[in-house]
């Protein structure tokens, strides 16, 4: 007489341990990827983003990195297509934090501003547009902060009002406005700024 098939439960449980296993691990592999493309792709984008709002050079690195780990973090709540808006939202309050625990710095703008010059420029040409640059960032460091995030995603950054809109998660009436007031201001600042700059001037005679 044949004797029954004894099923050991044992074997089936080890296999649901390793597909278990194998499946987080794809997930971590996912993770991983996803990770490293969303700084691959943004990175530029949010150093560029933290240094116009005022981020000094001393604190960028560590900045960049916070928005990126708090990203990463919750990697599951952005939605395809949704990854600058959500970066920038966490690089927002990033910056307004920067603000508020380090001693603003008078640096230099974006280097990258200066690669956009004339490679044949000579030396003058360069010191000159550099210190441009250091009048420009003196500028933008001085407008209030929520006027100078639409101003420098507008009128740096070249994104429309509604992109604006959505990557700040305010309508876009209210981009418009404060694009309004902070060109209004901008505009303002330049004036009384170069007029400080001929004042100076007059009196070096």
């Amino acid at each position: 007489m044949a004797q029954p098939l004894i099923h050991d439960a044992s074997h089936d449980v080890m296999a649901e341990d390793d597909d278990a296993d194998a499946q987080a691990c794809q997930r971590s592999e996912a993770a991983h990827a996803a990770a490293r493309a969303l700084v691959t792709e943004h990175i530029d984008f949010i150093t560029r983003f933290l240094r116009y709002l005022g981020v000094g050079e001393s604190e960028l690195e560590d900045a960049v990195q916070s928005v990126f780990v708090t990203a990463t973090m919750k990697l599951d709540r952005i939605k395809p297509g949704s990854e600058r808006g959500f970066l920038v939202a966490i690089a927002h309050r990033t910056a307004f934090r920067c603000r508020r625990t380090f001693v603003r710095r008078k640096e230099v703008l974006d280097e990258d501003l200066l690669e956009r010059s004339d490679p044949a420029a000579g030396p003058d040409e360069i010191a000159e547009e550099r210190r441009d640059l250091e009048d420009l960032d003196r500028i933008l460091q001085a407008m209030p902060f929520s006027l100078r995030t639409v101003f420098v995603l507008s009128e740096i950054e070249e994104l429309e009002a509604a992109k604006i809109a959505e990557l700040l998660d305010i309508p876009v009436g209210t981009v418009a406005s404060r694009l309004r007031r902070a060109r209004e201001d901008f505009r303002a600042r330049v004036d009384r700024f170069q007029r400080a700059n001929e004042r100076r001037g007059d009196n070096k005679r």
